[in-house]
């Protein structure tokens, strides 16, 4: 599976938490236009950036610093989508910056095979308890088999992160596909 995501990362002051003069910068993160953001550590006065080149000017004592920090940053963003994208795995904004905060595990993204073989797993287990019949469960099974061939055709992989799969096909797409 191929993935051809845009990412973008912006550094900008936010205004609306200026106090006693000083601003903090914040970092916003880009992933397919959506976007997620958080604070650095930094705050410094609006007349010290330089909001074209996202950097602190050289008159703030901490320029080096904080330029610095804003390089690393970046960098580190850069790394882990490319990463991601180089596993062929699909990041949202809000994951990457929870990757680089810290804040929580790399999850798996389910797959619609993941969703057919655990469905099918329950059916099996219902059909030795006898609530439905061994017909219904091979039934089941068989659609299973459509859907990848399906997959397969229409999007060239064997599965699909279920984040990315389009529900919205028409019904008589997929009939005549699954046929």
């Amino acid at each position: 599976m191929s993935t051809s995501q845009k990412f973008h990362v912006l550094f900008y002051l936010n205004k609306q938490r200026t106090k006693n003069g000083l601003t903090p910068i914040y970092v916003r993160v880009y992933v397919n236009s959506a976007k997620a953001e958080f604070s650095s550590p930094f705050k410094i006065s609006i007349k010290h950036w330089d909001a074209k080149p996202q950097k602190v000017k050289n008159a703030c004592r901490d320029a080096v610093a904080i330029n610095s920090y804003i390089s690393e940053v970046t960098t580190q963003l850069h790394s882990k989508f490319a990463f991601a994208v180089g596993l062929n795995k699909i990041i949202t904004a809000k994951e990457l910056r929870d990757q680089f905060l810290g804040k929580k595990e790399e999850e798996k993204h389910k797959t619609i095979c993941d969703a057919f073989e655990y469905h099918n797993r329950k059916m099996a287990e219902t059909v030795e308890v006898g609530n439905i019949t061994r017909k219904t469960l091979l039934r089941y099974q068989s659609t299973q088999k459509k859907v990848v061939k399906f997959m397969k055709r229409e999007y060239k992989v064997k599965t699909k992160h279920s984040k990315t799969f389009d529900f919205r096909l028409s019904p008589n797409s997929i009939i005549t596909s699954l046929q």
